[in-house]
């Protein structure tokens, strides 16, 4: 009788199975996760792209420090891929705004802003945008002469991140000087600032009549993120026969997110693109008045 060789699982092997239990379940991580972190930290250095980028959202969520460091050391590797390092970047970002004590992450982020690599000084620029986190700001304004342009707009968004007063006044002065694309992000990155609602539409509604179309449908995409007030109203009644067509079917797309109640100001001038020229704001005004009111 034959019996069957017994053939040990390596180690990594095992690990990488119990995490695969973990990320398809994130209730079982989250009631097991001093133990589950534990897991992943072991799996990291064997973990391949695609299920790295599985754990690292879990690893952002858990609120234990432990994960600070060996995020920290994965994002300044040379040998991750730009879309995975980003990835981590946000996830310890994430992490780091959890922990009870960040100074020493923190320092050690700011550091790095100053690295050779644009790659590494980008994802730390990242991480560095959590919500409240003041002592980055100064840093992180340094690098608005960063001669990479990815680092100038990592830098943008995390300032955006820190949500913080300071931060939009830089931001306004910025886009009296920055580049084109520096003034792109930080109007897709404006509606964060919703405590100071009444200073940021101002923004926006002063650049929108100066600004090309481009700048404009970046501008129109961050203030769809803004609820709608009277001030918005008149933008959109002013925009809605702009003669780019881009710009009329995003502002269709913009009020097709709000009750129809919110825009009814605007319904003599949304008729008329029941006809209009272009097919496809012609189909968002009919899909707009198709709504249910």
């Amino acid at each position: 009788m034959k019996t069957a060789k017994l053939i040990p699982m390596d180690r990594e092997h095992r690990l990488q199975k119990r995490v695969h239990q973990y990320v398809s379940n994130s209730e079982l991580f989250f009631s097991n996760a001093s133990a589950a972190v534990t897991l992943f930290l072991d799996a990291l250095p064997h973990a391949d792209s695609r299920l790295l980028s599985k754990m690292l959202p879990l690893l952002g969520c858990a609120g234990d420090d432990r994960v600070l460091w060996p995020l920290f050391h994965l994002i300044t590797s040379r040998s991750l891929d730009d879309p995975l390092r980003t990835n981590a970047a946000i996830h310890l970002g994430l992490a780091a705004s959890l922990s009870q004590n960040p100074l020493a992450i923190r320092n050690a982020l700011i550091e790095k802003l100053n690295h050779p690599d644009a790659a590494i000084r980008c994802s730390c620029a990242l991480s560095l945008g959590w919500k409240g986190n003041r002592p980055a700001i100064k840093p992180l304004a340094l690098r608005f002469c960063d001669p990479d342009q990815d680092v100038r707009a990592a830098v943008i968004t995390a300032l955006s991140s820190v949500e913080d007063e300071d931060v939009l006044v830089l931001l306004e002065n910025r886009l009296k000087c920055g580049t084109k694309e520096e003034q792109r992000v930080i109007f897709l990155h404006l509606w964060r600032f919703r405590k100071h609602l009444s200073q940021v539409e101002d923004i926006y509604i002063n650049h929108m009549a100066k600004a090309d179309t481009d700048l404009r449908l970046d501008m129109l995409v961050g203030l769809a993120m803004l609820p709608l007030s009277p001030k918005l109203i008149d933008l959109y009644r002013l925009f809605v026969v702009d003669k780019n067509a881009r710009i009329r079917h995003q502002i269709v797309e913009n009020l097709s997110t709000v009750s129809p109640l919110e825009y009814k100001a605007l319904n003599q001038h949304l008729r008329k693109l029941l006809d209009d020229e272009d097919a496809r704001v012609r189909q968002a005004a009919i899909k707009l008045f198709a709504r249910p009111r």
